[in-house]
């Protein structure tokens, strides 16, 4: 005890004769200078000791400590093992701030991190900020959120994308870069969004277009409002407006056409017309310069690539030239204006028109109704037309072949009904012989073949016909005999007159 008064009056006299304390060295350089026994070798024994502590203090350090340093030897509460301060402007009235034992994060790399110990970042619910040059270019929010904040309200991320982006441009601003090289060569570009590699690789001014997928709209330049989707989709585009492409290599050599809109792999891949629609993979694969063709089926497609105007719709339906309109699976028009409707319908020439499935037009300004198996057509309405075709299997004529050799080989079953004959059937049947009565055209709801009617119709005209023959025979005979009863009547009155003139 009586060693420590002298040690402590002896510091007191020291300091207030020179205000600085030497330890090891004679002549101090601060309040305090303590230098080690030997600096190339020091002892186990050269340093200072902090008063240390198992436990942080009951009672709570004042204003006076502040910057007062322990070490925590033990951990305490949530305090860890290690050196700690007192900082009377933390909390609500000082906290003991801990002089961590971690090193920060390095430049060059980290080692012997551990994932879930080990972050960059913060431990409170501030924001993390990302400068470049001074500037905020990025924060990472406690939502989860990593905001960008580029010049012009654009957003460029990637390896190159965006490379010429000039923030200084105003006709720059709103763009979305995203992916390896995404719109490098974009210079004034503006309300674009590029998302994938090498998309919108070479575009320079053009505006408004939308891209997503590897290479899609890669060479567009100054294109405007156009829409790829998919790999490759519009790739070879560079001056095309308002296009749409959906799909892998979708309207993909499409240069500077106009108003496409193509969904579907492969759909339009080889287009370079204009206002051309085609949905389905490979739809309209086959269309060039072709222009105004809709085309809607799995392969559905044109032949040569040049048509125009064309209405192509079901799978693997085909259209061969301009104005054609193919509708059903595998249908085919391969002449102008020529219509196919139904399943593997075919109208192959000029103005043809094959309706149902399986119909087939080969003749020009011809229409079929149905295939072969078709019996029937029926309307609620007129049918009206400047003559009417029908098919059949025989013809009246061998009403004359009947009349007039007793047989027919046309019709064997045939037989001439005289005219009494016929009107006693007509008496009693109240019909023609052979034709429909009322009652039985009823009972089929008035349901008329026109073809049979047609041949029954002149079969009447023909016996028609052939009554008059008879009936004209008869007057002739009735015009001799009269004629004959008229010379002889003459003669009987030259007798007469002569037996008066003699008397």
């Amino acid at each position: 005890m009586t060693n420590n008064a002298y040690l402590f009056f002896f510091l007191i006299i020291c300091l207030s004769v020179n205000a600085q304390v030497g330890i090891g060295i004679a002549n101090p350089k601060s309040s305090l200078d303590i230098v080690a026994s030997n600096f190339a070798t020091p002892s186990n024994t050269d340093g200072i000791l902090i008063p240390r502590l198992q436990a942080l203090p009951a009672i709570n350090p004042t204003d006076a400590q502040h910057s007062m340093l322990i070490y925590l030897s033990t951990a305490s509460g949530t305090y860890i093992p290690g050196f700690h301060f007192w900082d009377k402007n933390k909390g609500v009235s000082g906290e003991w701030v801990p002089i961590l034992n971690k090193p920060g994060w390095e430049i060059d790399g980290n080692s012997n991190t551990t994932s879930g110990v080990h972050f960059l970042g913060t431990t409170n619910a501030e924001e993390v900020d990302f400068k470049v040059n001074n500037k905020l270019i990025g924060r990472l929010t406690e939502l989860g959120q990593f905001e960008l904040q580029a010049d012009g309200e654009s957003v460029l991320i990637g390896y190159e994308a965006g490379e010429n982006y000039d923030p200084a441009n105003t006709l720059a601003d709103h763009n979305v870069y995203i992916g390896y090289q995404a719109a490098k060569q974009s210079t004034s570009g503006r309300d674009n969004t590029a998302v994938g590699a090498f998309v919108m690789i070479e575009n320079t001014t053009g505006s408004y277009n939308t891209a997503l997928g590897s290479e899609a709209l890669q060479t567009n330049t100054i294109g405007e409002q156009n829409t790829a989707l998919g790999d490759d989709a519009l790739r070879y585009n560079t001056i095309g407006n308002d296009n749409t492409a959906v799909g892998q290599d979708a309207l993909k050599v499409n240069a500077a056409g106009q108003s496409n809109t193509a969904v579907g792999r492969k759909s339009l891949r080889n287009n370079i017309g204009d206002n051309n629609v085609a949905l389905g993979s490979f739809a309209g694969e086959s269309i060039t310069t072709g222009n105004n063709n809709s085309v809607l089926g799995y392969a559905a497609d044109v032949v040569v690539g040049t048509e125009i105007e064309t209405v192509i719709i079901g799978n693997g339906a085909r259209g061969g030239a301009n104005r054609v309109v193919a509708i059903g699976k595998d249908a085919t028009a391969s002449q102008t204006n020529a219509v196919a409707i139904g399943n593997n319908a075919t109208a192959s020439a000029t103005n043809a028109t094959a309706i149902g499935n399986g119909a087939v037009s080969n003749n020009a300004n011809e229409m079929v109704l149905g295939n072969n198996s078709v019996t029937r057509v029926i309307t609620s309405g007129s049918v009206r037309a400047n003559s009417f075709i029908s098919n059949t299997t025989t013809y009246p004529d061998y009403v004359f072949e009947d009349f007039y050799t007793g047989s027919s080989e046309i019709n064997s079953d045939y037989k001439f009904t005289d005219l009494e004959n016929a009107e006693k059937f007509v008496k009693a049947n109240g019909h023609l012989p052979g034709v429909k009565s009322y009652e039985a055209v009823a009972n089929n709801n008035f349901e008329l073949n026109i073809t049979e009617t047609s041949v029954k119709n002149l079969e009447k005209i023909e016996e028609q016909f052939l009554y008059i023959v008879t009936l004209n025979e008869k007057i002739k005979d009735q015009e001799n005999s009269i004629e004959d009863l008229k010379q002889e009547v003459e003669a009987l009155k030259a007798i007469v007159q002569k037996l008066i003139s003699d008397k």
